[in-house]
């Protein structure tokens, strides 16, 4: 059993004149500076955990090369909310997110041999981890998803 607790309360003590990022200066001077005083850090999680958990079973299937280890494993991950720039740009805002990977393996042939399934983002959660802002020239925010729901299988030997 693995596990880990992130906690950040950053915040902008004071900065009164901070770039806007939805107005660019050359067009629109006025409007080009926001206070962002009491603001969360761009990109900055408040909260981030993982929790994962592995045992491995003896499987005795009365044959030696088959005889081995069956191992199931799950990892859970959350992240709360995040702007990738500045408030204004709402089109920057990641909601608070869960993810779950899962694994399924077996070891055999006194543990040179391993086949495994193994799926993740399991829940199809739709997230993305970066934004590109466009908006002051464009009027639009660039999103960068992350990978949907996916799964595989492996097989490895080593000798």
């Amino acid at each position: 059993v693995e596990g880990s607790v992130g906690l950040i309360d950053a915040f902008y003590d004071n900065f009164p004149a901070a770039a806007s990022d939805l107005a660019d200066p050359t067009f629109n001077p006025g409007e080009a500076y926001v206070d962002r005083t009491g603001e969360t850090f761009p990109g900055v999680p408040q909260v981030q955990t993982h929790l994962s958990m592995q045992y491995a079973f003896a499987l005795e299937v009365g044959s030696d090369w088959l005889d081995g280890w069956i191992t199931p494993r799950f990892d859970w991950s959350y992240q709360s909310e995040v702007h990738y720039f500045g408030e204004e740009l709402k089109a920057a805002y990641q909601g608070g997110y869960h993810l779950l990977n899962l694994r399924l393996s077996y070891d055999f042939l006194d543990d040179r041999a391993q086949f495994a399934l193994w799926g993740n983002n399991v829940t199809g959660t739709r997230y993305f981890s970066n934004a590109t802002p466009i908006a002051s020239t464009m009027g639009t925010v660039i999103q960068f998803y992350n990978a949907p729901a996916s799964g595989g299988a492996e097989f490895s030997y080593r000798f």
